[in-house]
C-alpha cells in the first residue's frame, strides 16, 4: 500500500478547472460589474434595464449553483488507514480503479500472507454513501448534496451579503446514532415508536434489579 500511495503522488492533478463553469462565472463577473460604484457606463442604463441585468444575473448564478467548479483530471490519489485486522482505502479516482485495487489486496493476501479476504464485508463504496470503520461513518459532505445549509453572512468584495458555498468534499466521521440505539433497543434499555421523529422511550432493566450495587454501576458505565 505505501507503494502504490506514493506512485499516485506522481500520477498528476486530480481535478482540473471546469471550461463550463469558467464561462457562467465571468458572464456573471462582466454583468455585476455595471453595479459597481466606480463603473463609468453606470448611467447609461434605465430602471427596466437594470432590472433586467439583474434577473440575468439571479439566473446564471443558480445555473452555476448547479455546476462543479473542477472537473476529472489525469491523476489519481490513493489513502490508506489500518488498524488490526480492518482497514479503509480511500481513491480519488475512477470505480474501475477501486476494483481492480481491490482484486490486488484479495491477491496479495491470499499468495503473500494466506488470508482470505472478506467479499461480503470489503464493499467499494462512494464517498457520499461513506463507509463504518471503527464504529464511526466514515463520509463526505458536499453542498451541492444538501448535507448542510449554505453560510448565509458571507461577504462580496462590494459588501453585498451572499449565500456562499460549504468546502467541497470534506472528510467527517460520524456515530451511527441509528444503529446505537437500535442496539440498545435489542438489549431491552428503551423503545423505539418513531428514529426519524426521534420518539424513543427509556424502559426499565428489570432483569438488573438484583445485581449488587457495584455491578450495576459498572454495567450503566459500560452501557
Amino acid at each position: 500500500m505505501e507503494k502504490k500511495i506514493e506512485a499516485s503522488k506522481y500520477s498528476g492533478k486530480t481535478t482540473s478547472p471546469n471550461p463550463e463553469y469558467k464561462k457562467v462565472h465571468s458572464k456573471i463577473s462582466n454583468l455585476r460589474q455595471y453595479f459597481h460604484p466606480t463603473y463609468r457606463y453606470k448611467r447609461t442604463m434605465n430602471k427596466e434595464m437594470e432590472e433586467q441585468r439583474l434577473k440575468d444575473i439571479l439566473s446564471l448564478e443558480k445555473k452555476r449553483a448547479n455546476m462543479p467548479s473542477t472537473i476529472n483530471g489525469p491523476g489519481y490519489r490513493i489513502y490508506y488507514v489500518r488498524y488490526a485486522d480492518d482497514f479503509l482505502i480511500g481513491i480519488t479516482g475512477t470505480r474501475r480503479m477501486a476494483e481492480k485495487l481491490k482484486i490486488e489486496v484479495s491477491d496479495f493476501l491470499m499468495e503473500r500472507l494466506k488470508l482470505t479476504l472478506n467479499q461480503d464485508k470489503t464493499l467499494i463504496t462512494s464517498s457520499l454513501k461513506g463507509a463504518e470503520f471503527l464504529g464511526a461513518r466514515i463520509r463526505s459532505i458536499r453542498s451541492r448534496t444538501n448535507d448542510q445549509p449554505r453560510r448565509k453572512n458571507s461577504k462580496s468584495s462590494f459588501g453585498r451579503t451572499v449565500r456562499a458555498r460549504i468546502g467541497q468534499g470534506r472528510i467527517v466521521a460520524m456515530a451511527p446514532i441509528e444503529k446505537i440505539i437500535r442496539k440498545l433497543e435489542s438489549q431491552g434499555i428503551c423503545r423505539v415508536k418513531d428514529f426519524s421523529k426521534r420518539e424513543i422511550i427509556p424502559t426499565r432493566k428489570t432483569s438488573w434489579m438484583y445485581l449488587e450495587l457495584s455491578e450495576l454501576i459498572t454495567k450503566y458505565n459500560q452501557l
